[in-house]
């Protein structure tokens, strides 16, 4: 995450479908505020984050509206303190598959 802006994307390269998304955080701390999640049919799915995010730090699972999802590319928007301007964080998104119901 380039702390020089306050929008950064990452382009998603799977065909799985997905349930829940979270992130991890690294390198530096960042105040995270919005993510744009981005799939293939359903469209966009816009979370309120609003959280400031230490390291190492992650995000509770994040439920993903009507089932599963094909992602294609999640936004993160964020506010970075002007003490970590020089710094670059690294973040991860991680899909979590739903769990199968027997």
């Amino acid at each position: 995450m380039d702390f020089h802006e306050n929008r950064d994307a990452i382009v998603v390269q799977s065909d799985e479908k997905f349930g829940s998304v979270k992130f991890i955080v690294t390198e530096a701390p960042v105040e995270m505020l919005d993510l744009e999640i981005f799939c293939e049919i359903e469209g966009l799915q816009t979370v309120r984050i609003n959280a400031n995010v230490q390291v190492p730090g992650e995000s509770k699972p994040i439920d993903l509206n009507n089932g599963e999802w094909k992602l294609k590319r999640i936004v993160f928007v964020s506010n970075t303190e002007p003490s970590n301007r020089d710094k670059k964080g690294h973040v991860e998104i991680w899909g979590i598959k739903p769990k199968d119901v027997k």
